[in-house]
């Protein structure tokens, strides 16, 4: 259980995610419960408009200034990931006075459903637009 439905951390001990584990004590199977509850698709959007290369989440190593920000017209796609639980705080360091943060998946239910979701989309977005050059 550890594994699928803990990792969520704000620089403190890693939590559960509540929703999951109730879930997974009624259900008594793994399931990616949280993940079902909303589609990350805006997020995938802007990940491709922005050409945002996917293995830079693992262990992703930030800014402070990342994490403070909130304007929606300039916000990048890891500080999207980080306030949408998409990612999570694993570690803060500072190197000569200036404080970086390391963001991961918080655990393997978002890792796995995020990265299946990522490459569906992308291959439902390639097969749309060879249905459109097919019909020109």
């Amino acid at each position: 259980m550890r594994h699928w439905y803990t990792g969520y951390s704000w620089l403190g001990e890693p939590v559960y995610n509540p929703f999951d584990v109730l879930l997974y004590l009624a259900e008594k199977s793994f399931c990616a419960y949280w993940f079902e509850t909303g589609t990350p698709s805006l997020l995938i959007k802007v990940m491709l408009e922005r050409k945002y290369y996917m293995p830079k989440l693992s262990n992703l190593n930030v800014g402070e200034e990342l994490i403070g920000s909130f304007d929606l017209d300039a916000i990048t796609p890891e500080n999207l990931l980080l306030q949408t639980g998409y990612l999570t705080i694993v570690d803060k360091s500072t190197e000569i006075g200036d404080i970086r943060y390391t963001l991961r998946f918080p655990n393997k239910e978002v890792q796995m459903r995020f990265n299946n979701y990522f490459l569906n989309y992308l291959v439902e977005d390639y097969h749309k637009k060879w249905e459109n050059k097919s019909l020109l």
